[in-house]
């Protein structure tokens, strides 16, 4: 919203910009009522007539607000109504239709003089006692009106006006209504019309004049009666240039002010003068390449965008978005420009002469002191799985993720992987051994080599691994244990199986146990692993994860998940393999089923993944703690509602499916350079998608 309004370019904020909402409709409500009750008179349904005012006051208000983004609200004006209910429609002869085509006919044509400049020609050489006597001519012709109205002045044959009877209740209200009206307009009380007919309105209860609504809200009154009623036969007729020529030099010769009061409730007066101008706004307001996940930081003080890259670009092709009404040349939109090297792109306004000139600079710049920057993370791509060709029901169960694609592994298929930085299906693998229960989930390490797992002892007699070194190698096995332990719902690995690495995978319906293999120098130590007992921990059933934090040390921490007594994600100490803290305790609509742990400008964070199998309760989420503080109760980044708006509309609920195998998958990679982290997540019978954020000093 700042950067659609520039709010504090204009030394205001959300706050003021309500109130100031607030404000302008109670001055301007009026005209809801005023403008159905003249219309009427015409022969206009005055419920058709206020659903039109209505909707015509949003329209141009929306319009002034969105694409000329200036505060001004529109509403239909005092003058023409009148002049076309009791002069054109009763004391003429004309039918509304009549009177209708002849407003459509003279906003055109008013339009057209705007446009070019001929109305401001016209205005001038009319002189300025003559424009103010028809305005105040038309104001008095209003009153006049709105008192005979309510009956304060009749027709008298012998002085023409008379005073009506003011013993009536009804005349003696429009007295009341005037004088409060009156004060609250003296007083200078905002919204002082629109107060003056609602007190007016309530006094009138008691005093029998006004009924009392059937009810407070209903729908609004049709507009099919008054919609498109023109009679286009009568357009090249004499009485319908008189009535356009009256109704043109009504609105040409009406002046509008705006008032403008200071602080110090000094009062200045402005005339709006209506005028077509072309923008003369030429600002470069998004700069993307969506292809490579780069994100352009604009500076527009000194007309620079910043590409943080430490690899080479190349010529690519950029997503930008640029003012209104303007032109960009080269436009990097349509040709691939090379990043590598300093280039210059020319905005020109819609106006034609006005220009700026940006820069886009590959930019290596500082970090922030630790940890990810405040408000950085955003929702960079995210896929439904259906629409990339993932179609079978509960078989997605892993993800895993390389520099350049992430891979969904679908059980009994083979796995589809998507371009990491935009999501963009980009192939598949072909694998040997696809099954239902023979590549039952995938993972990978830091350095992108991708691992497939069976499930045991189902598929049996051996827990067998896969290794790929890429999505175009064949994968090659590379753990067989032989083993009658429940194995392969999730594997994880901590750091890279090129250097050192700590493998686990959880032995289900055991109380805490895992098996653990380790890696040193890029050789697997053994194919029998250890296995390890995560104290304090209950039978965490067929869904849990387990991951270390250091690669090269065994005793080092680990985090668990699970889905048991208590629900939460634990903080285990690697030498006791006893919790050392624990998150907040979920309840059973909930099911733990991955988490993975980074370290990202000096600072540990641990990611989980949390689904919801059923058709009640809250819905998939994600997230993110950072371990600086000592304990897993401080996140990271909000995920819900209020941040990033993931949790809850990502997940197979939303899309009113069940996640019947209770699966999901969140990964935590690390650019090479070092400045981005990336939150991969992957919700079975939902979403795939990715989070940036960065540790940029701005």
């Amino acid at each position: 919203m700042e950067r659609f309004f520039k709010l504090k370019e204009n030394n205001t904020n959300v706050r003021q910009e309500v109130v100031a909402g607030i404000t302008t409709f109670m001055t301007m409500a009026y005209i809801l009522i005023v403008n159905p009750t003249i219309l009427s008179a015409a022969g206009m349904d005055s419920g058709a007539v206020f659903t039109a005012t209505a909707l015509s006051s949003i329209v141009a208000t929306l319009i002034m607000g969105i694409y000329a983004k200036l505060p001004f609200a529109q509403a239909p004006g005092m003058g023409l109504n009148a002049f076309f209910a009791y002069t054109v429609v009763l004391q003429m002869g004309y039918s509304f239709e009549f009177a209708l085509t002849a407003v459509l006919l003279e906003g055109l044509i008013f339009i057209l003089l705007t446009l070019f400049n001929v109305r401001e020609a016209i205005v001038d050489s009319i002189p300025v006692n003559i424009k103010k006597a028809i305005s105040i001519g038309i104001g008095l012709f209003i009153a006049l009106l709105g008192l005979e109205a309510a009956g304060v002045v009749i027709g008298d044959g012998a002085t023409i006006l008379a005073l009506g009877d003011v013993r009536n209740n009804t005349i003696l209200l429009s007295l009341i209504g005037i004088l409060i009206t009156g004060i609250l307009v003296a007083r200078k009380v905002k919204g002082a019309l629109f107060l003056g007919m609602i007190i007016t309105t309530i006094i009138g209860i008691p005093m029998g004049v006004i009924e009392l609504p059937n009810s407070i809200v209903s729908i609004p009154p049709s507009i099919s009666s008054t919609f498109m009623k023109f009679e286009w036969h009568n357009i090249f007729s004499f009485d319908m240039v008189i009535v356009l020529f009256t109704l043109l030099f009504m609105d040409m010769t009406k002046d509008n002010f705006i008032t403008v009061k200071d602080q110090t409730g000094a009062s200045t007066e402005y005339k709006v003068v209506a005028e077509i101008r072309k923008s003369n706004e030429c600002a470069i307001t998004k700069f993307n390449i969506t292809s490579l996940g780069l994100s352009g930081i604009i500076n527009e003080s000194t007309k620079t965008i910043s590409l943080i890259s430490l690899e080479s670009i190349g010529e690519v092709l950029a997503d930008i978005s640029i003012s209104h009404g303007a032109t960009i040349s080269p436009d990097p939109r349509t040709v691939a420009l090379n990043y590598d090297q300093d280039q210059k792109i020319t905005v020109t306004a819609q106006n034609g002469t006005t220009k700026s000139t940006y820069t886009v600079k590959k930019e290596i710049p500082e970090k922030i002191a630790a940890g990810l920057r405040a408000n950085s993370a955003k929702l960079i791509w995210a896929k439904k799985l259906t629409d990339i060709g993932i179609s079978s029901s509960d078989m997605t169960t892993g993800i895993a993720v390389t520099n350049d694609y992430v891979v969904i592994n679908e059980r009994a298929k083979n796995p589809i992987y998507l371009n990491a930085k935009n999501g963009e299906k980009a192939g598949t693998m072909n694998i040997s051994f696809a099954g239902s229960l023979t590549n039952f989930y995938t993972t990978s390490d830091k350095d992108g080599n991708i691992l497939f797992t069976n499930l045991t002892p189902n598929a049996g007699p051996a827990f067998t691994v896969w290794k790929a070194s890429g999505v175009d190698q064949a994968p090659e096995k590379y753990i067989e244990f032989t083993t009658s332990l429940a194995m392969g719902r999730k594997l994880s690995v901590s750091g890279s199986l090129n250097n050192n690495a700590i493998i686990t995978a959880p032995i289900y319906a055991t109380s805490g146990q895992f098996a653990r293999w380790q890696v040193e120098n890029g050789v697997l130590k053994s194919q029998t692993p250890d296995i390890i007992t995560a104290q304090g921990i209950g039978a965490w059933g067929t869904n849990a994860d387990v991951i270390y934090s250091d690669p090269t040390d065994l005793t080092s921490d680990y985090f668990t998940t699970f889905y048991a007594e208590p629900r939460n994600l634990c903080w285990m100490d690697g030498k006791t393999n006893s919790i050392k803290n624990k998150g907040v305790a979920l309840d059973g609509n909930y099911v733990p089923n991955a988490v993975d742990h980074a370290v990202f400008n000096k600072v540990e964070y641990v990611a989980s993944n949390l689904v919801n199998p059923w058709s009640w309760g809250t819905a998939d989420n994600i997230y993110l703690f950072d371990l600086s503080s000592g304990s897993l109760g401080t996140q990271a980044i909000d995920f819900g509602s209020t941040g990033l708006g993931i949790n809850g509309n990502y997940g197979s609920k939303i899309l009113g499916n069940t996640n019947g195998n209770y699966c999901g998958d969140v990964v935590l990679k690390v650019s090479d350079d070092g400045y981005y982290m990336y939150i991969y997540f992957m919700f079975c019978n939902g979403y795939v998608g990715c989070v940036q954020c960065d540790c940029i000093d701005m």
